[in-house]
């Protein structure tokens, strides 16, 4: 099924990567570089404190600079879970100051990072105060070695792909579905999955019972899967 918007923004937040201290070490660690991290989160709150991004399309510096916060801080994510990466923006060059950081993230990613944003402002807009759980995480997410999701809708679990060539990747489909079987006990309470292609403005959205037939047995009820799954799992 695909649905012209079901679904989408109040917010809690469910996971919370590194912390400041944490990415601050770390990157202090592999870079002298890395001793500006905690710069870098400070301008970014007086930044969000002033521009007031929340609920409100900002002007196009505002946006664009805001896309180079975002730029940083995948980087920063990157080196949270992947390890340092010479090629990386981080670590081309020792950074004096957090604006010379800025500064070095190409202007086609800003201008790329920025329309996504207006895309998925104006896409799910009308959706706005609807309860939303950023970075969600499941009971069975560290027999995995971790695993969180994009964000909850409501009863909806939505992953976001930024694919520039419009398709869907079956790797994207066993996602939704490790997704769902590691929720072993129905804590979220799930009743759909979708997948929002950004840069297409198309969202995949099917009931949670229909997609789970679709690609798994017709037969095999969700519970007794997710019991299957859980016993894998711990054991491997």
């Amino acid at each position: 099924m695909i649905d012209g918007v079901d679904a989408v923004p109040q917010v809690s937040a469910d996971n919370t990567d590194a912390s400041h201290t944490e990415l601050n070490g770390n990157c202090s660690s592999m870079h002298p570089s890395g001793g500006i991290v905690s710069e870098f989160f400070e301008n970014l709150d007086n930044f969000l404190a002033a521009a007031k991004p929340a609920g409100k399309q900002l002007d196009r510096d505002s946006e664009k600079t805001l896309a180079r916060y975002c730029y940083v801080l995948a980087l920063f994510e990157e080196v949270f879970r992947a390890g340092p990466w010479p090629a990386s923006i981080l670590f081309r060059q020792q950074y004096e100051s957090v604006e010379e950081l800025l500064r070095a993230i190409p202007s086609q990613s800003v201008d790329d990072i920025a329309q996504m944003s207006n895309i998925v402002y104006h896409r799910f807009e009308p959706h706005f105060g609807e309860p939303v759980t950023l970075n969600p995480t499941f009971e069975g997410s560290l027999d995995v070695s971790g695993a969180d999701g994009d964000f909850f809708l409501n009863d909806c679990l939505i992953d976001f792909k930024a694919t520039i060539k419009p398709r869907m990747s079956p790797e994207w489909l066993r996602q939704l579905v490790g997704y769902v079987l590691l929720d072993y006990s129905d804590m979220h309470h799930l009743d759909s999955v979708g997948i929002f292609l950004v840069r297409q403005d198309v969202l995949f959205r099917w009931p949670l019972d229909e997609f789970i037939q679709t690609l798994c047995d017709e037969k095999s009820s969700l519970p007794l899967l997710r019991q299957e799954f859980r016993k894998v799992t711990q054991s491997a």
